[in-house]
């Protein structure tokens, strides 16, 4: 896959998830939705080759890097934090 498809996934799967999910109230949840979506895509890197299917491991990563994008969209600049 080429860098521009890459980037092309991640940026629909990006907007895909901001249209359901508006708003992740805090960097804490935020950080929570891409650790969730790291351990999807190692869970799929863990299934034995011979059943490892290549479009969920394509889906996982795209979740995971539109996550990390969206990270850096809604917290690097101002990060709401919770306090305890």
């Amino acid at each position: 896959m080429k860098l521009e498809e890459a980037l092309e996934l991640v940026l629909a799967e990006y907007h895909r998830a901001k249209a359901k999910y508006p708003d992740h109230p805090t960097v804490e949840h935020s950080m929570f939705v891409l650790e969730e979506e790291v351990d999807e895509l190692k869970a799929e890197l863990r299934i034995k080759d011979e059943n490892r299917s290549s479009e969920n491991i394509t889906a996982e990563a795209k979740q995971v890097g539109a996550m990390a994008l969206r990270f850096l969209v809604d917290c690097c600049d101002s990060p709401k934090r919770e306090d305890k």
